[in-house]
């Protein structure tokens, strides 16, 4: 029993560092969350720059696009319109942030802005 205890405690360690939240975020990041608190985030990058989409959490809500310094570059609304050509362009899109939601999809929280 005492040889299992070293190894238990590794995983357990090994377990802990997998499970931290990244706490280098990005200040457009925060801002975004600051602005809608209640909107879904995600990352996509255009050739090699990030892009941040920030989509209210409601039926055929369009996606505002901002650079890395925050400013409005682009409208992702395929429902209502407009569709800026940049939307057809991004690549690797990841959700970084989501909170709960009526739709249920799973909570997202990258950078742990709601600790």
């Amino acid at each position: 029993m005492k040889k299992m205890l070293p190894l238990l405690l590794l995983l357990l360690s090994i377990h802990g560092i997998q499970c931290k939240k990244d706490h280098n975020t990005p200040a457009v990041v925060k801002n975004l969350h600051a602005q809608c608190p209640d909107c879904e985030i995600e990352i996509c990058s255009y050739n090699k720059d990030m892009i941040y989409g920030l989509t209210i959490l409601a039926m055929d809500a369009g996606t505002t696009l901002y650079n890395g310094k925050g400013e409005k570059i682009g409208e992702c609304n395929y429902a209502w319109g407009p569709v800026d050509s940049l939307c057809k362009q991004l690549d690797g899109c990841r959700v970084i942030y989501r909170p709960k939601n009526f739709m249920e999809l799973p909570v997202v929280d990258k950078y742990g802005l709601d600790d």
